[in-house]
């Protein structure tokens, strides 16, 4: 017989999650003292000890962090379960949203409409640049209905938002590119050290996924908004990493570097969220996605 509450388990989760029992009060908006009596009843309940305790610190035990992988994913299936309650009562409708990350493929999209207006002719699709935060939230409140973008390390969560499903979608190779007039095409190689000294485009979506931070070669950096701004400036100046298909089907007047401290061919990773459905179009629509995904990364 089951003797833990839903509060229990979900307060311990928050707890873990936030890594104090003040930071999980004030997230959910609850007393302290309340929390901690649940983690503590818990432990009671379930005859082990979940957390280390000082005075400064909480660390799970041994025992606390195999019971906080299974208490999460109890969480998840609770939510799944509501989620689907919902779905019942709620008819698919005719209209659907995807926002898109500005360097998704137009291959991909083009093949994925093809097969999604086939299966459900009577469907409309709505293919949409929306800035990574507008996208998320409107992903929550159901204005948007998918959403592929670049993961962003920065803001991994324990389980995904209420009502949302997510997969990685796999990567897409990217290079170092500059104008073909540009000083660092006359290297046979070229180094960090030389990128340092030039002008770096990037795009602002790689900003916001933090890629620009995490692989910051030059000190002289400029944010550009439109992959179209872009492409014209570097004709003119600069260096920038983007991804290969898009200088394969935009330029001729823009090339690749040779550089001598990559191993391996750079790649630019895309995840998908979309919400939880028991109809038959998202389902179908995210199986899609995958696929065409994996067709292109398989011909890179």
């Amino acid at each position: 017989m089951i003797q833990f509450t839903f509060d229990q388990i979900s307060t311990f989760v928050a707890v873990c999650q936030h890594g104090s029992f003040a930071k999980a009060a004030k997230i959910l908006r609850k007393d302290r003292c309340t929390l901690s009596e649940h983690v503590s009843n818990l432990e009671i309940t379930l005859g082990i000890i979940l957390f280390f305790r000082t005075s400064n610190t909480l660390k799970l035990t041994k025992e606390g962090q195999l019971i906080h992988h299974q208490a999460s994913l109890l969480l998840q299936h609770a939510s799944g379960l509501e989620q689907s309650a919902i779905n019942y009562q709620c008819a698919e409708g005719t209209e659907f949203t995807i926002s898109l990350e500005t360097t998704v493929p137009d291959t991909i999209i083009t093949h994925i409409d093809k097969h999604m207006s086939s299966h459900f002719s009577e469907k409309i699709f709505n293919w949409v640049h929306y800035d990574r935060d507008n996208a998320f939230n409107l992903l929550l409140e159901a204005e948007v209905d998918v959403l592929i973008l670049l993961p962003n390390d920065c803001a991994r969560q324990v389980l995904p938002p209420k009502g949302i499903e997510t997969c990685a979608l796999g990567t897409l190779p990217g290079a170092f590119y500059t104008g073909i007039n540009s000083p660092l095409q006359q290297l046979d190689v070229v180094s960090i050290r030389e990128l340092q000294l030039e002008k770096r485009y990037v795009l602002k979506n790689f900003v916001d996924a933090g890629l620009s931070n995490r692989n910051k070669f030059s000190n002289h950096q400029q944010v550009i908004d439109k992959e179209e701004l872009l492409l014209e400036l570097l004709l003119h100046s600069g260096w920038a990493f983007l991804p290969k298909h898009v200088i394969k089907n935009n330029h001729n007047g823009i090339v690749e570097l040779n550089t001598d401290f990559l191993n391996d061919i750079w790649q630019i990773r895309y995840q998908v969220l979309y919400r939880s459905s028991n109809g038959k179009v998202i389902p179908e629509l995210i199986k899609e996605i995958k696929k065409q995904f994996s067709l292109m990364a398989t011909s890179k």
